[in-house]
């Protein structure tokens, strides 16, 4: 009886490990293991036009720990290699020949008036020099006529072939721009006027904001209950202006910065003088008075002639 409990028994443990062994090979143990690939979050903050960030959008990728391969470098005679530092095309000097016909005084107290001041900026800092570095896209936004946009055609190509300007020319998409330009009903615009440079008694205006005395965005309002005689002349004005050269005066009665009410159809050659003065790259934005003036003497020198006459500081 007890021979038989023991058979039983060794039966039971054979039958038991029969099964415990086919179990072990249906559930793969003996296959071999394989690596999952790693799993990283990757993101880069985007900037946006304000100099902010917006929320980074998480991009999966995957990583893999490299396996380091040991090479021999080549030796290899080092080849001697001779450079020329590249050659720099000077800046050519200022000769426009419409200076001829102004004295060196003249250009210099003239200057010194309309783009070292500013009618309606009162700041402690007025008297610097401010300028556009960038290109400036303008858009164009109200109700214009064709000659209006005829004449910013004309204002745009000229501009453009000033040495060292930034360049002007209209924006693609009107958030592409950097200075808008806005013609406007006269309600509209008294509005726009009054908010802007807090006086109604206009038929435009321009502003521009700066950081570190350079000019990287504006705006220029535009009546259009005027003659279109009248309108041409606020286009070429409140443009030219916005361009860093603020200050009206009462020296040229056909300026377009003439502070009285005239209509001129096109800048004066002296106006075209400061506009191509003012982006000579000689001038620094920030420059004071005192740091303009030599340099004034010197470009002019080459054109008018009359050093002896420039007048002396303000």
């Amino acid at each position: 009886m007890k021979s038989r409990k023991c058979i039983f028994t060794i039966l039971l443990i054979t039958v038991f490990l029969s099964l415990y062994g086919c179990g072990q090979r249906e559930t793969g143990s003996d296959l071999p293991n394989t690596a999952s690939p790693s799993l990283t979050i990757t993101a880069s903050p985007s900037p946006t036009p304000g100099g902010g960030t917006v929320t980074p959008t998480d991009i999966p990728a995957f990583t893999a720990t490299p396996t380091a391969v040991t090479t021999e470098a080549p030796t290899a005679t080092p080849t001697a290699v001779t450079t020329r530092p590249p050659t720099q095309t000077p800046f050519p000097p200022f000769d426009d020949p419409a200076a001829n016909n102004y004295s060196a005084e003249e250009i210099i107290s003239y200057f010194y008036e309309v783009v070292l001041n500013a009618e309606y900026y009162t700041g402690s800092d007025n008297l610097l020099l401010r300028k556009w570095e960038k290109p400036i896209r303008y858009s164009l936004e109200g109700q214009m006529t064709p000659e209006d946009v005829k004449t910013f055609r004309r204002l745009e190509q000229t501009l453009n072939e000033i040495p060292g300007f930034p360049g002007f020319s209209a924006a693609g998409n009107p958030s592409e721009s950097n200075l808008t330009i806005r013609f406007l009903p006269r309600d509209e615009y008294n509005q726009m006027a009054e908010d802007r440079i807090g006086d109604t008694n206009t038929d435009g205006y321009a502003t521009a904001w700066f950081m570190n005395d350079i000019y990287y965005v504006g705006e220029i309002g535009i009546s259009t209950d005027t003659e279109q005689d009248a309108r041409n002349t606020v286009i070429l004005e409140e443009t030219i202006q916005s361009l860093g050269l603020f200050n009206d005066s009462y020296a040229y009665e056909d300026s377009i910065f003439y502070q009285g009410y005239t209509i001129p159809q096109w800048p004066l050659d002296i106006d075209w003088i400061l506009v191509k003065l003012l982006y000579r790259p000689e001038f620094i934005p920030g420059m004071t008075p005192e740091e303009v003036r030599p340099i004034l003497e010197d470009l002019l020198s080459t054109c008018t002639g009359e050093r002896e006459n420039i007048p002396p500081e303000p």
